[in-house]
């Protein structure tokens, strides 16, 4: 184990560089190739290393033991992620044992938590870093991905995304052209409830948009074909929330199970 054969004063530098090492080897082996940035200076001070929203805080093996070391260490790296912003997270180790700190809505500000972003008490921050491997090696991953939020959904799946418009004119078609009595009773269904949850009315010129979506331009437009069209788009918008509702809840159910991950438990 690196940290065992690493323990004691001294050996920060070669702790941190292979360290270090075995993330981005651990990362290239997912098919990611992160950049380290390493010692960028701030307003609150030289980090250690970064990667993406990450900052690290890497200690000698054994010295987050030592009291004095630990509590400098905890609260350098809260700065620095105080700074940074509400979108980093920071982590401060020495191989053996770890601490975790990002921003945490509930609290409104940048806290110590556990790997399910669950705060922990002042005095109880540290954890071993078998319980972190998983989350944080989830974490450098993600971070390659784009944010989750509104524009971010609709840049990748609005309707003029290819994607979106080939899964819309699919279920157009099914509406349409299947004859399928299932179909017709979902979109009956529907009919219904929205009537109920949404006052909807179509003007003389509506939706021009869903009227070249649908291709509708050689057809009547009647009060029919443009509830389908509103039926389709939010049954498309319906099975994108649903998929992602499921991959959280996936991502949580993989990471309460505490499987060390990719990243090796030193």
């Amino acid at each position: 184990m690196l940290a065992a054969r690493l323990i004691g004063p001294g050996h920060e530098a070669t702790f941190r560089q292979e360290f270090l090492e075995g993330i981005r080897q651990s990362l290239r082996a997912d098919g990611l190739d992160a950049e380290i940035k390493l010692e960028e200076k701030g307003v609150a001070g030289r980090t250690d290393a970064r990667i993406e929203h990450i900052t690290f805080e890497i200690k000698s093996p054994g010295e987050l033991a030592k009291k004095s070391v630990r509590e400098h260490g905890l609260t350098q790296l809260l700065k620095y992620a105080e700074a940074l912003g509400v979108k980093h997270r920071g982590l401060l180790t020495d191989g053996l044992q770890c601490a975790l700190v990002g921003y945490h809505a509930g609290a409104g500000k940048f806290v110590y938590m556990d790997g399910m972003d669950t705060p922990l008490a002042t005095g109880r921050e540290l954890m071993q870093w078998s319980e972190v491997a998983t989350p944080l090696s989830r974490m450098i991953a993600s971070m390659a991905l784009p944010h989750l939020d509104s524009e971010s959904l609709l840049f990748h799946f609005g309707p003029s995304k290819p994607v979106a418009r080939d899964a819309l004119r699919a279920f157009w078609k099914q509406l349409n052209e299947s004859k399928s009595e299932f179909t017709n009773l979902l979109f009956a269904q529907w009919r219904q409830l929205f009537a109920l949850a949404v006052e909807f009315s179509v003007t003389e010129t509506p939706g021009e948009d869903l009227a070249e979506l649908f291709q509708m331009g050689g057809s009547s437009r009647s009060a029919d074909a443009w509830d389908q069209a509103v039926f389709v788009v939010q049954t498309y918008y319906s099975l994108l929330l649903k998929l992602l509702a499921l991959r959280i809840v996936d991502e949580i159910a993989f990471l309460q199970a505490r499987f060390v991950g990719s990243i090796p438990v030193w």
